[in-house]
């Protein structure tokens, strides 16, 4: 992909993306800011504790997760990142094998900002300090990586860091390591240095290094070391397991193989080989670019006087295939606040190499001062879809305060008691002015008063209508529920209700408890059940049903109400409680068909290695009864959404009210 006016070229794929995101909304960075600003504002007003706290509400459970997970690592990130400006305004050089301490230090963590079990000394701590610091050490060197987001630039992007070589301005400088190289021989020694840095950044920024904590293995043993000890954030995700961070600069001539995962070519119709091949790389005034041979023995040169030094090779089975950094000659240095111009070896336009962009005075003050008190700060989610003891966790602990960020979905608007709270946020304009009462009435107790913050997404109609009218949200008058009582639908569903309830029936949590998946291929009631069904007393549901109508005097005006039509809603009960299953069967023929056919198609095909079968895939029956009970998919066959008995219930006894009525 090539952007026409920075002239930046990379990869499509990966590049797209990147692209597609910059056209977004940016709700998520405005809510995380927002949030880290109320909080981190209290506490530097000294508040109690248990009041440095904010609340904010989505109405989507999805974003209250995401929104959480996103406060997270924009914590962590800026703790670290100060922590490292910290660090090199103490000492103004760190290798690499002194940043992880240097950044400990610096963030002058206590036991409980790190330790999941937290004490004061002996061997607990000193190996919960040891993984830290350990962890500090591999972000330190995964933030070397390219930094293309906008939402967060990294400190080189901010002007407060800069990455230099050791041993680079001796080599640059030595001109007999450089004789009969084309373009190089002739150029300055500060013409090389900054061809030669372009260079090695360019393989910086694809993690192009060579240290053990950036290989699968090490992270896997250090994600799993910090499991128990390190408390979130600190402790790596299960995702970071299975990545290898670290990549390979393949020599000319070398091309990747099928395992090889990460590489960046060096070939003639690499960046790399475009920008030694420029004349004016080399301060020489030319148009017409080397040959693509000339680029070759340059890059090889390059790399042979850089090698042992900077550089290390990479050999298999014999072969010197490429080129890594030595991790050993990084040097961490304090930038001089000037931001790091565009990567000159992906940009195609020479006047845009020496253009300096603007610096982000917002990240700046973050990191250079402001990011070390983020240590307090973390979130979590509070939905529906959270279990009720880690519910009922985070709700203890952002009564205390010692959670200090907490997102949820509209399940806080009623019946949880969060005590004293000055801060409300709101990620997106409520959908009614009740919603925004509901979720405003939850500050500010004892006539205390509180911040209210709510974010207007510029994509959103509704959130820019209520943006320009926002008295019509903010006093504006709250309807009250309206439901038309004649509605037949309704009415049927709270009689279905009634006979549901006489039966005395326990459909409990899932559809296989009701209906025998054993037997006939229509999946009937189970004998036990439907036996249970058909002993209620149609006297007693008739009772229920007439008490109904008579306490709802409105239904006796409808024009569809009668005796008659009371009785048949009720005998037809039993009928229309079964015929309610009729979608979920469907579904489950078809899932059971779908994973029959996937395992007669991988036996027929054994020599194939891209199909394998799980014991679930084997044994239909047991896949089958996986989809029904378990709470995690056990194929890849499961439909996206299985109705349960509870879904079914409310199905059977809810009614498809009308437009009128909702």
């Amino acid at each position: 992909m090539h952007a026409l006016q920075s002239g930046v070229q990379s990869a499509a794929r990966p590049e797209f993306r990147k692209l597609a995101s910059l056209g977004q909304i940016g709700r998520s960075t405005a809510a995380t800011i927002a949030v880290n600003a109320g909080v981190s504002g209290m506490l530097a007003q000294r508040a109690p504790s248990d009041e440095c706290k904010a609340l904010s509400f989505t109405d989507n459970r999805q974003d209250a997760s995401l929104q959480a997970g996103h406060l997270n690592d924009f914590a962590q990130t800026a703790q670290i990142r100060a922590g490292l400006v910290a660090a090199l305004r103490k000492c103004p050089e760190l290798r690499y094998d002194e940043v992880g301490d240097a950044i400990f230090d610096a963030l002058d963590m206590r036991p409980q900002d790190f330790m999941a079990q937290p004490v004061d000394r002996g061997p607990g701590l000193e190996d919960a300090k040891e993984a830290v610091i350990r962890v500090l050490q591999y972000r330190a060197l995964e933030y070397l990586s390219r930094g293309w987001r906008i939402a967060q630039p990294n400190l080189e992007q901010t002007g407060l860091l800069k990455i230099r070589y050791a041993g680079l301005d001796e080599l640059a400088a030595d001109n007999t390591l450089w004789t009969d190289t084309p373009r190089i021989a002739d150029a300055a020694p500060a013409v090389r240095i900054n061809a030669l840095s372009a260079f090695l950044d360019h393989l910086r920024t694809q993690l192009a290094i060579e240290a053990k904590d950036l290989r699968r293995n090490e992270i896997r043993r250090l994600s799993q070391r910090t499991d128990n000890i390190l408390k979130d954030p600190w402790a790596m995700e299960e995702a970071e397991r299975r990545n290898d961070r670290m990549s390979m600069a393949l020599l000319p001539g070398v091309f990747k193989t099928p395992y090889e995962c990460r590489v960046l070519s060096m070939s003639e119709r690499s960046a790399v080989a475009r920008y030694m091949r420029n004349p004016r790389t080399w301060g020489v005034n030319e148009s017409q670019p080397d040959s693509a041979q000339q680029g070759e023995a340059l890059i090889r040169r390059i790399v042979q006087n850089l090698k042992g030094h900077i550089l290390i090779p990479v050999v298999e089975n014999g072969e010197e295939r490429g080129v890594r950094l030595l991790s050993n000659a990084l040097r961490w240095t304090l930038g001089d606040g000037s931001p790091a111009t565009p990567d000159p070896v992906r940009t195609l336009n020479l006047h845009l190499r020496q253009a300096q962009p603007k610096r982000n005075r917002y990240f700046s003050r973050l990191y250079d001062s402001r990011g070390v008190d983020l240590k307090r700060m973390l979130s979590r989610e509070h939905t529906g879809q959270v279990n009720i003891a880690d519910r009922e966790e985070r709700e203890r602990q952002f009564r205390d305060g010692s959670l200090p960020a907490l997102f949820c979905s509209p399940t806080m608007e009623l019946g949880v008691d969060i005590r004293e709270l000055q801060f409300v946020h709101m990620r997106n304009i409520p959908p009614t002015p009740a919603n925004y009462a509901q979720r405003r009435g939850r500050r500010g107790r004892g006539g205390r008063p509180a911040l209210i913050a709510a974010f207007a997404g510029q994509g959103s109609a509704h959130d820019q209508r209520y943006f320009r009218n926002r008295s019509d949200m903010i006093v504006g008058a709250v309807s009250p529920a309206r439901m038309d009582l004649k509605n037949q639908d309704l009415v049927k569903a709270h009689i279905h209700s009634v006979w549901l309830a006489q039966t005395g029936v326990s459909l409990k949590n899932s559809v296989k408890d009701v209906l025998d998946l054993d037997g006939s291929a229509d999946y009937p009631i189970k004998p036990d059940i439907l036996s249970q069904l058909q002993r209620v007393s149609r006297h007693d549901v008739l009772s229920d049903a007439y008490a109904l109508i008579e306490r709802t005097p409105e239904v006796k005006t409808a024009r569809w109400h009668s005796a008659e039509w009371l009785e048949r809603v009720v005998d037809d009960s039993l009928t229309e409680f079964n015929d309610a299953f009729d979608y979920w069967r469907d579904l489950y023929r078809s899932t059971r068909y779908a994973a029959d056919t996937a395992y007669r198609e991988s036996v027929s095909r054994p020599h194939r290695g891209e199909i394998k079968t799980t014991p679930s895939a084997v044994n239909g029956k047991r896949c089958m009864n996986s989809v029904c009970c378990s709470t995690k998919p056990a194929t890849i066959w499961t439909p996206t959404s299985i109705p349960t008995a509870t879904s079914h219930r409310r199905a059977f006894c809810q009614a498809r009210t009308s437009p009128a009525c909702r």
